[in-house]
């Protein structure tokens, strides 16, 4: 098979390696969105590898260079559990709206940045340069259940800039255990280290992040109504 052009040549590349023994799955990830013209089954996949490699090499965001990726090895943030953030959002969450419109990248890609642009300033040292050993915050499973309270956030509060989301995180803040002291969920204790990146862990740490997140804000409105 002769391809017509350079777009063509990629198509067939992800295809024949998607349906053959394929090489590293980190590789075919990235040149996904460089890829026009895939099966419909792909497009969630494609457009959050693409959000994904976007903020992990915009220089000056808050995750440049932040995300393990086969072309980025020292990044400290699995490039899967970003992809499993953007496509629970995309789905059913605060990414679902700007999807909608024709600029649908750039918004959604502004929406996640100011969200880990507030990670990063409320926990700060305890994020920045972190590894997921070092930091349970960088933990592929805090990193989902994050991505929940932001869905919660952005149509409930209709939070979606760096402030706002602050705020918020503030409120979250005293209910997480990043690198000491004690998970406290749903009547049982875990060792800040021992969540683990599994459908229960992630079930688990998402409600209580949520419920948390909820609880927090109720309290606050009595003092704005005031």
């Amino acid at each position: 098979m002769i391809c017509k052009n350079y777009d063509e040549l990629q198509q067939q590349f992800v295809l024949i390696i998607k349906s053959a023994r394929p090489p590293p799955k980190t590789l075919i990830d990235e040149l996904l969105p460089t890829v026009e013209g895939v099966p419909v089954r792909h497009a969630a996949w494609r457009f959050a590898a693409g959000l994904v490699d976007r903020a992990n090499f915009s220089a000056g965001r808050a995750q440049c260079r932040e995300i393990r990726q086969h072309t980025n090895t020292r990044g400290a943030i699995s490039d899967t559990a970003m992809r499993k953030l953007v496509m629970n959002s995309a789905a059913h969450g605060a990414i679902r709206e700007p999807i909608q419109h024709e600029d649908r990248d750039e918004r959604a890609f502004r929406l996640t940045d100011e969200f880990f642009d507030a990670v990063a300033d409320v926990f700060g040292g305890e994020w920045t340069g972190m590894s997921p050993r070092s930091s349970r915050l960088r933990h592929s499973a805090v990193i989902v259940s994050m991505g929940i309270v932001m869905d919660l956030l952005v149509p409930s509060q209709g939070t979606r800039l760096k402030d706002d989301f602050v705020q918020a995180l503030e409120l979250l803040k005293p209910f997480s255990a990043r690198m000491s002291t004690i998970w406290r969920l749903d009547g049982y204790e875990l060792a800040w280290n021992h969540i683990r990146y599994t459908p229960n862990d992630v079930d688990i740490l998402t409600r209580h992040l949520v419920f948390a997140t909820k609880r927090e804000l109720r309290k606050m409105r009595p003092a704005v109504n005031a």
